[in-house]
């Protein structure tokens, strides 16, 4: 807070948590289904403390969900910080999923029967299948130019005979 609102002093712990709640709620994105936008209400709690928790109300959520897509870049300037996103669904599988650095604070769930699931790195598994595919391309390329070599050599040989 302090890094996000240097020139706003606040005078007492109210307007201290109305400061976080309207600062995560500016830097909170959640999509259901791939375009359903939730919308964040105003109003919301705050518990501050060493594990700082802050609830919202919220509306658009629809009665099928898919996927969810959570992005929160609130706390993204403080060094190594991590937020947990807890999805609570009856009759689902309760789960967690941690937003950090290295997953640029977002999180793309998608439901497998009675569970969310956190979505596979698309871009990972595309580049590392990427890489394997050239690697084995390059491999295979050696191997006719050696072939193609060998094979000119062998034809153009001259043998002497003293």
């Amino acid at each position: 807070m302090r890094f996000n609102f240097a020139d706003t002093p606040y005078k007492s712990p109210e307007e201290f948590k109305k400061m976080v709640l309207d600062h995560v709620r500016n830097n909170l994105e959640i999509i259901c289904n791939e375009n359903e936008i939730i919308t964040i209400h105003e109003d919301g709690f705050v518990k501050l403390g060493h594990e700082t928790n802050v609830i919202f109300k919220v509306s658009g959520i629809p009665k099928e969900i898919h996927s969810i897509f959570l992005k929160n870049t609130s706390f993204k300037n403080i060094y190594k910080s991590k937020s947990a996103l807890g999805i609570l669904k009856n009759g689902f599988e309760k789960n967690h999923f941690i937003l950090n650095p290295n997953n640029n604070h977002q999180v793309r769930v998608f439901v497998e029967e009675n569970t969310f699931v956190l979505e596979k790195e698309a871009s990972t598994a595309s580049l590392f299948s990427n890489i394997y595919f050239y690697v084995a391309f390059i491999a295979l390329l050696i191997f006719l130019v050696v072939l193609l070599f060998h094979t000119n050599f062998k034809r153009n040989r001259i043998s002497y005979s003293t």
